[in-house]
């Protein structure tokens, strides 16, 4: 598994409604996970993706393009449960669960 650091910076601004627990799991479950650094290339897809989103009149948030820009320069497969955003973006590969 590998997760983007913006997604870690996600889940831990949620991490203060965590239970003490729950805080324990998430730090172990991202321990184990690759951490896929944001790089200056992915930040540039980013960009143009927030770009030709917003140009089309589609609101999606910047970490959600970093997220996006992350998974297209690796050629990754994004899994999400956020289908409604992230389908939207032109060749990004989305999974679901």
């Amino acid at each position: 598994m590998a997760i983007p650091a913006i997604t870690t910076f996600e889940l831990f601004q949620a991490s203060g409604i965590l239970t003490g627990k729950e805080q324990t799991m998430l730090s172990e479950a991202l321990g184990k996970a690759l951490a896929i650094p944001l790089e200056h290339e992915a930040a540039g897809v980013a960009g143009i993706v927030k770009s030709r989103l917003r140009d089309g009149g589609i609101q999606l948030s910047s970490e959600d393009c970093l997220i996006a820009g992350t998974a297209i320069t690796g050629k990754d497969v994004l899994l999400t449960r956020n289908l409604k955003d992230f389908s939207r973006i032109k060749d990004l590969k989305v999974a679901t669960y």
